[in-house]
């Protein structure tokens, strides 16, 4: 190489060093980019629990984040103050609505328009939309849950009475405000009891177990969802609209909670165990 392009001394090892300091501020910067966006989460979380009044949130989410309040007083920061007042109040006010939870549920589900069954309703247990939606409230950890005779929705929560609101209203809206397409619902109900029925070496008129047709639905279908299923049967049933290609469709009770299905707003018919189709 001549000389006049000749590198300078020692030129690779600046560029390492170069290298290895840029690295260093690299991590550093990804490391307050990870602390910084999680900075975010919480006081955008807390926004909004202090906007919709939700103090056992508010609880849950500093005993929750333990670590980030420790690290924001390792840097005095000016925040902690502010932070620390509002769990206290926060605290305070856990107890109290806890105290008053079942007289605020009924009044605030009244004017949320959701249809809280004061018939069956006993703290902690209340239901809603007939007997379909049942919350449970655990008192001691603050928490509450979601289900239906099908299994739990979602996993435990907070326990503040508008959170409880939210979630049953979501989920109402979710299962009970879709449209029912009647023909292709009892279409694909009635091949998959006819796949039973082929399979039992039964006949027309045969009483199929209902389950054992809801999981030949679920493997037709992956999109099948137990929950979405009993709702559109029981509006179907309830309308009468359960007719398809000259047959007619019955249901049969059945004893035993565990081999049956409860139809929502039908619960007063007890479990429904088997499924019949009917030349008609």
């Amino acid at each position: 190489m001549p000389e006049d392009f000749a590198f300078a001394p020692d030129s690779l090892g600046q560029v390492r060093d170069l290298t290895a300091a840029s690295e260093t501020r690299a991590r550093e910067l990804k490391d307050e980019l990870i602390e910084a966006e999680a900075r975010l989460k919480f006081w955008s979380a807390l926004a909004e629990y202090l906007e919709k009044s939700w103090p056992i949130h508010m609880c849950a989410l500093v005993e929750a984040d333990a670590e980030v309040l420790k690290r924001m007083r390792a840097q005095g920061s000016e925040a902690v103050p502010l932070l620390e007042s509002i769990y206290r109040v926060a605290k305070e006010q856990s107890r109290r609505d806890m105290t008053a939870f079942a007289g605020e549920i009924e009044r605030r589900a009244k004017e949320a328009g959701l249809q809280l069954n004061m018939e069956t309703s006993r703290h902690p247990d209340y239901y809603f939309h007939g007997r379909y939606f049942k919350v449970h409230v655990d008192d001691r950890k603050l928490r509450a849950r979601v289900s239906t005779s099908e299994g739990e929705l979602g996993s435990a929560f907070p326990a503040d009475v508008g959170a409880v609101l939210e979630r049953v209203a979501g989920e109402d809206q979710r299962v009970f405000g879709r449209k029912v397409g009647a023909r292709s619902f009892m279409a694909a109900l009635r091949k998959a009891y006819m796949a039973e029925l082929k399979e039992s070496n039964e006949s027309v008129g045969w009483a199929a177990p209902v389950r054992r047709v809801m999981k030949r639905l679920q493997l037709a279908n992956r999109s099948f969802r137990r929950v979405e299923f009993l709702a559109d049967l029981g509006r179907l049933v309830g309308e009468d609209r359960t007719a398809i290609d000259g047959y007619v469709m019955d249901l049969q009770q059945i004893k035993s909670p565990s081999e049956g299905i409860l139809l929502p707003g039908l619960e007063h018919r007890g479990y429904i165990g088997y499924i019949i189709f009917r030349k008609g």
